[in-house]
Parts: C-alpha cells; sequence; structure tokens
C-alpha cells in the first residue's frame, strides 16, 4: 500500500470514530440567534451580530427545523457556501426557512467522500433590509444530524455501545494506532495527515460536550467508562498543539488557514470543557509531578492571541480547581508556583517543570504583555529594600519576591538561570505599542482655517486645536512614536473644495507632540502641497526651528487614497515612514535629543490596515 492509499484509510478509519461517536451523542441541537451568533465591533463603537452558524462535522445531512421566533416577519435564509451568503437574499443557491407557521423545516445535504471529513457547515440569517424587528430579531434552530449509522429516527448508536468501546479498549487501541508517539519529541504529531487531525479533533470536541452534559446533569446515564484510563487525553493535548503550530505558520487568506481557523475553535473549546471536568484535571497536568504542565504551556505561547491566551488562563487555573477571578495569564502562571512552593522542600521533579513557567512569564512580558496594575503596584517599592517596611505591605506575593525567593532556596541550573532572567525581564523597560494609540481615534477632523470672509469653519467643525493629554510617564522617553493612517480628500479633482489655482496656499497640520517635561521641542507633522501642484501632497518633520524636508520623490500622499504615516522618535535620531517606506533619518543633537539614557535604545513601528 503506498502512502496515499494509507492516509485515505486513515482519514477513513477517524471519519467513521467521529460519525460512531456522534451518533450516539448528537441527538437533537438547538442553536439561537443571537446568542449563539458571532459579533464583530461596526467601528462606531457598537457591535454588528455575523449569521449564526451551524456545524455538525461528519453528518451527511441535516434537518433545521425553526422552533421559536420573535419579531421576524421574514424567513431564515440557509447558505452552504458562506457567512456572506447568508446575507444575500437573492443567492440562487441558498435555501429559505419558513417562520410562518413554526416547526418548518428545510433539509440539508453535504458532499461526502471515502476520505473526506465533511464540516457539516451552514450559516442562517434573514433579510435585514425587509426585516421590521428593528435589532430585537431572535430565532431557535432545532438541528436533527442525519448520520451513516443511522440518526435519530433510525435509532442511531447506542449509548452502551460506546461505554463497551472505551471499556474494551477500542478507543484507546486506535488513538495509538492513529497517532504514533515519535521517539525524539512525544508531544509532537508527525507523519499523520491532516484529515486524521481534523476527524479526531470534532471526535475529542464531541466527548467533551457528553462530559460537559454529565456534569450538567443532561445525561441519565453517564458513560462509567469514559475516563482517563480509557479516553487518552494526551493524544488530545498533542493534537491541539499540532493545530496553533500550523495556525501560526499558515498564512491569512488561504484555504489552509480557514480551515485551520474551524479547528482552533473546536480546539479551544474542547480544551477547556477537559480542564473543567474533575475526572480529567489531574490526567491532563501529567499526574502529580505535572508531566503536561510543559506541553500546556508551548500552546499557550505560541499563539499571543487575546482569546486563546485568556482560554489557555483559564484552563491552567481549573486544573489546580483556583479559577477564581483570573484576571491575566501572570496570575495563573503564579498559581503553580504557589503551589509547588508550599513545602519547605522544593521537590526536584516540579523544580523541572516550575523552569518552563517562570520562562513563559518572561517571554510573555518581553511580547508586550503586562501584570495587571494591582499586580505590578505589590511589588516592592523603590527605596525601600526591606519587606517588613509598611510600604512593601504584600510585597512578599508579587512576582518580583517568588521569583528572587526560587532563585535562593532552588538547586536546580536551569531553574535559577529562567529566574535570573525573570528579574532582569522585570527590571527592564517596557516597550510596547501604547494604549492611546488604540483608545483615540478622529473621524472626519477638520484641518483646513476657517472662510476668510465669514470665519466659519469648514464641515460645520471647529477649527482650533485638539489637545490630549498623554498618561503619565508616557511618551517622556524615547524609544516612542505615532502610527496613522491618513485619508486626504482634497485635492485636484474636479468638485474638491480646493481648487487646482488654490492648491498652493494650503498647508494641512497633522499633529504635534510636546513632552515639556523634558525640555525636547515639540515635534510637528505636516502636509505640503508637491512641486508639481497636481494635489498631491508630502510628509514633512519639523523640530522646533529644525524643518526637515523629505525627499521630492518620496512621502507623496495622494488624493483620495489612504497612506500609512509612522514616525519614531529615538534618543539622537528621528525616522518617517511612509507605506512602511523609510523616507526621512534624521540625526538630532544639541537641545534636540533626548539624553540620559546610557543603553542603546530601539523603536518599534506597528503597520496595521485602516
Amino acid at each position: 500500500v503506498n502512502q496515499r492509499t494509507s492516509d485515505a484509510i486513515r482519514t477513513w478509519v477517524a471519519r467513521v470514530m467521529l460519525i460512531f461517536y456522534s451518533s450516539a451523542f448528537l441527538k437533537e441541537i438547538v442553536r439561537r440567534y443571537p446568542d449563539d451568533a458571532p459579533k464583530e465591533d461596526d467601528n462606531m463603537g457598537g457591535e454588528r451580530i455575523l449569521p449564526l452558524p451551524i456545524m455538525v462535522p461528519g453528518a451527511g445531512a441535516v434537518k433545521l427545523t425553526c422552533i421559536k421566533k420573535k419579531a421576524m416577519n421574514t424567513d431564515i435564509i440557509i447558505s452552504q457556501v458562506s457567512a456572506e451568503a447568508a446575507t444575500n437574499p437573492n443567492d440562487e443557491d441558498n435555501k429559505l426557512l419558513a417562520t410562518k407557521p413554526l416547526m418548518s423545516s428545510v433539509h440539508v445535504e453535504f458532499i461526502s467522500e471515502f476520505a473526506v471529513i465533511s464540516p457539516g457547515r451552514v450559516w442562517a440569517l434573514f433579510d435585514r433590509a425587509l426585516s421590521r424587528g428593528e435589532g430585537n430579531e431572535k430565532f431557535d434552530v432545532q438541528i436533527d444530524p442525519q448520520w451513516m449509522f443511522g440518526g435519530q429516527d433510525k435509532g442511531g448508536v447506542l449509548r452502551d455501545c460506546l461505554d463497551e468501546f472505551f471499556g474494551g479498549g477500542h478507543f484507546k487501541y486506535l488513538m495509538d494506532g492513529l497517532l504514533p508517539v515519535p521517539e525524539q519529541d512525544a508531544s509532537s504529531v508527525r507523519g499523520v495527515p491532516m484529515g486524521v487531525i481534523q476527524g479526531l479533533n470534532w471526535l475529542y470536541n464531541v466527548i467533551a460536550y457528553e462530559l460537559d452534559a454529565s456534569a450538567k446533569g443532561l445525561r441519565d446515564n453517564p458513560l462509567n467508562c469514559l475516563t482517563p484510563h480509557y479516553c487518552p487525553i494526551h493524544h488530545f493535548l498533542r493534537i491541539v498543539r499540532t493545530i496553533v503550530y500550523r495556525m501560526v505558520a499558515a498564512k491569512p487568506g488561504e484555504a489552509e488557514y480557514e480551515a485551520l481557523e474551524v479547528q482552533m475553535v473546536a480546539a479551544e473549546s474542547s480544551i477547556l470543557l477537559f480542564a473543567k471536568a474533575p475526572v480529567f484535571k489531574m490526567a491532563m497536568l501529567g499526574g502529580e509531578k505535572w508531566t503536561h504542565l510543559p506541553l500546556l504551556l508551548d500552546i499557550m505561547k505560541r499563539r499571543l492571541e487575546p482569546q486563546f491566551v485568556r482560554t489557555m488562563s483559564q484552563v491552567l487555573a481549573e486544573l489546580l480547581n483556583r479559577n477564581t477571578n483570573i484576571r491575566s495569564p501572570f496570575q495563573a502562571l503564579l498559581l503553580y508556583l504557589d503551589v509547588a512552593t508550599q513545602s519547605r522542600n522544593l521537590d526536584p521533579e516540579l523544580a523541572k517543570v516550575l523552569t518552563p513557567v517562570v520562562s513563559v512569564y518572561c517571554e510573555l512580558i518581553e511580547k508586550g504583555w503586562r501584570p495587571t496594575y494591582e499586580d505590578m503596584q505589590a511589588r516592592p517599592k523603590h527605596g525601600y529594600p526591606s519587606l517588613r517596611d509598611k510600604k512593601n505591605a504584600g510585597a512578599k506575593n508579587a512576582d518580583l519576591c517568588r521569583f528572587a525567593m526560587l532563585l535562593v532556596n532552588s538547586s536546580d541550573p536551569l531553574l535559577r538561570a529562567a529566574c535570573l532572567k525573570a528579574l532582569r525581564t522585570l527590571g527592564g523597560r517596557p516597550t510596547r505599542e501604547q494604549p492611546i494609540v488604540n483608545v483615540v481615534r478622529f473621524y472626519n477632523l477638520c484641518m483646513l482655517p476657517p472662510d476668510v470672509k465669514t470665519m466659519k469653519p469648514y464641515q460645520g467643525l471647529p477649527t482650533g486645536t485638539l489637545s490630549l493629554a498623554l498618561p503619565k510617564k508616557v511618551y517622556h522617553l524615547p524609544p516612542f512614536g505615532y502610527s496613522m493612517w491618513l485619508f486626504m480628500e482634497v485635492g485636484g479633482a474636479v468638485g474638491d473644495e480646493l481648487k487646482k489655482t488654490d492648491v498652493k496656499f494650503w498647508r494641512y497640520h497633522i499633529m504635534s507632540h510636546a513632552t515639556p517635561v523634558t525640555g525636547v521641542p515639540r515635534i510637528q507633522l505636516f502636509v505640503v502641497p508637491t512641486e508639481d501642484r497636481q494635489g498631491k501632497g508630502r510628509i514633512e518633520l519639523q523640530i522646533g526651528d529644525l524643518h526637515v524636508q523629505t525627499p521630492k520623490h518620496l512621502g507623496i500622499i495622494r488624493p483620495r487614497l489612504w497612506t500609512h504615516v509612522a514616525w519614531v522618535m529615538g534618543r539622537r535620531r528621528l525616522q518617517l515612514f511612509v507605506q512602511g517606506e523609510l523616507v526621512v533619518e534624521e540625526a538630532t543633537s544639541g537641545d534636540k535629543q533626548f539624553t540620559g539614557m546610557s543603553t542603546p535604545q530601539t523603536g518599534v513601528v506597528y503597520l496595521g490596515v485602516p
């Protein structure tokens, strides 16, 4: 058998296992709009509700029934193509689920192949243009999946069969065969086709929801053999790690990236549900010696997305039964230091596990993450070296003191090195994207002088300067920078507010930065007309009286096009970037430079989208 045939057979086995368990666990599913629908910002300070996703992986078909509605005067649009297609009532591929009368149904079939696992996904929405619900629309959809082993109307697979399948060791045997453990790295998955990873990831997701339903008392006869002994959790952690690694390496916009996003959602929900299940807590940690903790930390640090890090922080806290008001990943990591150092003598085996805990703590800080304000304020105060001083009340529980105590009391060289790195990281100057950039946004800001005759401002907006007080100790010392998107509406086109003959008179003042504490002159950013007088502009900088000119062919701002502009101030140099290209690098001297910094500094510019 060649490799391609072997991969197809293994994918088919994973598909059969998914269908086998789903047909017994998933009988009737109810999805509610807007409760279960994703949301996104609408750029106006509110949220926009997206189409309701419905996904039953492995199903051959689903029967969708509208069982409840509110403020609905239109039919529900069902699309198998995409979420965007569900918003288009004129799409011929869409199906309509009638809301009058209730209990109307629609049948949706999915294409199934031998070695392809169908995600069984559709999106549901209504025609917002015709709806008179005024944003109060609600509907519940009951999902009746149909499986290869028979749907609900045909009995399907009995739950007792799955209990015997677990108890007989068949599940564990198949998992060991589909996911062999490499000798060099027991946490990785190598030589396994993506179809197998997808199928088993969805399979563990189905098992996780079954555990959650049993814990909530929704099952009359919980499975007796659904335990870590018969359902190995280490295989699932390896699957999650593989998905995270591939997700980080994939490029947005590609088909693989979209498929991995779906897998990531399932893996994220599954790992949290397994962590909440009492029977699986110790197995996920790897026993009393926490042998799986480095694997969990590796999963968290590889994908530093806020939502994913928040979920993994909850997982780490749940495994210790201490998920009470965990507001940052740093608090979750410090929980393991608390438990490991409860006794006077640190267990050498736990010391090996604490090394990655401290290392991940450092990596999060180096990547720009910060503990909460209360946690940072709990550290020993400057000028008060004694912990007995009233100013240092509660400092013994701060991260700084804990790392210092580990450094002194531990004999493990790797742990001591990690603690030294942690102390050095905590003592370093933080550099990350400043929050003021994300908080303040300007729309339709008028930068033109008032009308000469009437002295009235253009567009009905005030022409006075807009001043913002920056947070204390922010932007007073380098490196710092500003990143912005500019859109110039006026120019040389017909119908503009400024005519071609008036181009030579305009000069836009974009922004100024002043730090009176340092004594450095005001830094100003302008847009001036180009020499060809064609309505285009060029970015220029000014520090005090020093006018920094941009080369003629660089830094061009074109009308009606978004242009990214960023400038970075170092201790002895000023850099200007337009569309990610360095257009000006000016060395500053005398009173125009920041002094008192003995070590080299580096500035970071973030390039995003408007």
